[in-house]
């Protein structure tokens, strides 16, 4: 079993991938950290607490908000027809009682660094 870190703006095709992952019994989903993209950072969070509890993955999956911003302080979502405003194609799912840990995405992925851990980018060219 492989020990992976998902780092996600967990649009429609971001939800596919992590929904394969906390189902998959190759992996086990070490956590996940969000990003700006298909929508900002929070939203995506919101979205992944979401799939997590729709998964019933049967483990805790912590969630760390990352950056919602380019370096240059540039954020240009996605437009609403590819993914919806709320970035899974307006599909509602069911609220999560967890929330994002405290810590943010980049001090998330500091601490877990020394752990034998793959990080996961671009999720969709890694599954399909």
């Amino acid at each position: 079993m492989k020990n992976i870190i998902i780092d996600a703006d967990t649009g429609v095709d971001d939800s596919l991938a992590i929904l394969y992952a906390l189902r998959s019994p190759n992996f086990h989903v070490e956590g996940i950290t969000t990003c700006f993209g298909n929508n900002n950072a929070e939203q995506s969070a919101d979205n992944c607490l979401r799939l997590i509890k729709l998964s019933n993955c049967g483990y805790e999956v912590p969630v760390a908000v990352g950056a919602n911003e380019s370096l240059e302080g540039v954020f240009k979502s996605a437009t609403a027809y590819i993914h919806g405003d709320n970035g899974i194609g307006n599909v509602i799912l069911p609220e999560s009682s967890q929330k994002p840990v405290a810590e943010s995405a980049e001090d998330f992925i500091i601490r877990k660094a020394d752990k034998n851990i793959t990080i996961l980018l671009g999720l969709q060219d890694t599954f399909f």
